[in-house]
């Protein structure tokens, strides 16, 4: 499942995408996914995080 998120950070906004698995028990291990200089998180990161959600971890 994918859930916007949004939280504070000393002052900025940040907004992401939370993927967690459809099973299972929280707290889930999590994997934190940065996409680097000069890109956005629309550029293809989700598919991996779905792959790892589907795996049975939650993906930021």
């Amino acid at each position: 499942m994918r859930q916007d998120i949004e939280f504070n950070a000393e002052g900025t906004t940040l907004r992401g995408w939370l993927f967690t698995p459809d099973a299972g028990h929280r707290p889930f291990p999590t994997i934190v996914m940065a996409h680097g200089f000069s890109a956005v998180k629309e550029m293809y990161l989700d598919s991996f995080a779905e792959v790892f959600a589907n795996a049975g971890l939650a993906a930021l």
